[in-house]
């Protein structure tokens, strides 16, 4: 085996580690992003609606005197 067929025999493998790397990260990112992006609509949803029970709340305690 010469040392080129070595360097060969080593390096491949490398690639594709550093390419599998690479690309779990990117997706590791894309899916944080995601997963941040549809929080902040439940997150909004979920404080539209308290703003909802509580402007109901006040409607109710109108209604009852207080």
């Amino acid at each position: 085996m010469t040392d080129l067929q070595l360097y060969i025999l080593v390096a491949i493998p490398l690639v594709g580690i550093l390419a599998n790397t690479g690309l779990f990260i990117h997706l590791s990112g894309t899916m944080n992003l995601r997963f941040a992006a549809l929080e902040s609509k439940l997150d909004a949803g979920f404080d539209r609606m308290d703003a909802r029970f509580e402007r109901m709340d006040a409607r109710f305690d109108t209604l009852m005197g207080r």
